[in-house]
């Protein structure tokens, strides 16, 4: 009888403790000292809302541009793992001939054909 009562007793801590226990700790962001260009909230991904306001502006898309390419490579290499599984495929396709209609998808995701091989040459080095 005693046994089974401290058996009995041992299922119901299990019970009572385990949503305890399963609780995923809260993460809180940490901030890179060196953040990419479009980083808005310097976590170091740049998410699809940052990479869009960067390539709609102008005077960043300019300054992203006008980096040596190993600054360039290193914004696109901290998207996004969707977007930057795209652009990895669209620099795959440059000099083949893939690239015309690889060109033409960009176009219609808003990219123009200078972007799409700057940003081909960029991942490709």
């Amino acid at each position: 009888m005693k046994a089974t009562t401290i058996k009995t007793a041992v299922v119901w801590m299990l019970v009572a403790a385990t949503p305890v226990m399963a609780r995923k700790p809260i993460e809180i962001p940490s901030v890179v000292e060196n953040p990419v260009i479009g980083d808005l909230n310097a976590d170091g991904i740049v998410d699809m809302d940052e990479a869009y306001t960067l390539m709609q502006n102008p005077a960043l898309k300019r300054e992203l541009f006008n980096k040596d390419i190993s600054e360039q490579k290193r914004f696109y290499l901290s998207l996004e793992k969707k977007v930057r599984l795209k652009l990895i495929r669209l620099s795959r396709c440059y000099g083949t001939l893939r690239w015309e209609y690889a060109v033409d998808r960009a176009r219609e995701k808003g990219l123009s054909a200078i972007d799409s091989e700057r940003i081909a040459l960029a991942l490709r080095r």
